[in-house]
């Protein structure tokens, strides 16, 4: 005698036989939920915008090319030069770095090559890190900022550092810069 007994469909073959027998169904649906979320995101401004700050300059944006830095007046071979670029126009004491280099010292010189920067104004500030502590102690490790437009040192022989003239050109006719260390 045949079993009375009802036998339930497992669950996901009910959802396999409602996806082919109504497949149009849910892919309209699929389609009006993702736009329905993509105007949402859109219209409350769910993502937010990002603007990428670069260095300001009305003469020179559309070259990138790369800046040589030559760092002078080390102590001796000891430690190594941490140099960090700056945008010029908002250059000083508590500025945030557009980049930063840890250099190998040779000869009591340093060099930074810096590829793909685009032509502005910067300033550089360096300083050889004597007891490897990533900071600055002035009065026992010299320090500089690049010389500038005028060629003027921007370091003084105390502990003080004149951020006005730290800022220089980088363009076609100024590819490298000049920092002494004291």
């Amino acid at each position: 005698m045949p079993s009375t007994e009802f036998k339930q469909e497992p669950v996901w073959h009910q959802m396999l036989r409602v996806w082919r027998e109504n497949r149009g169904n849910w892919l309209l649906l699929t389609g009006l939920l993702v736009s329905v979320l993509a105007w949402a995101i859109g219209y409350f401004r769910l993502i937010p915008e990002v603007t990428v700050r670069r260095p300001s300059s009305p003469t020179y944006t559309l070259g990138v090319k790369a800046l040589t830095v030559e760092i002078t007046g080390c102590k001796s071979d000891q430690g190594r030069v941490i140099a960090m670029l700056y945008d010029a126009e908002s250059f000083n004491e508590t500025s945030v770095a557009l980049r930063m280099e840890e250099l190998e010292i040779v000869d009591q010189q340093a060099q930074w090559v810096i590829h793909n920067l685009p032509y502005a104004r910067y300033a550089i500030y360096a300083f050889q890190d004597l007891d490897s502590n990533d900071t600055v102690d002035p009065t026992t490790e010299p320090q500089g900022l690049s010389t500038g437009d005028n060629d003027s040192p921007a370091t003084s022989t105390s502990t003080e550092i004149n951020y006005s003239n730290a800022a220089f050109e980088f363009s076609p006719q100024h590819p490298s810069v000049q920092v002494e260390l004291r």
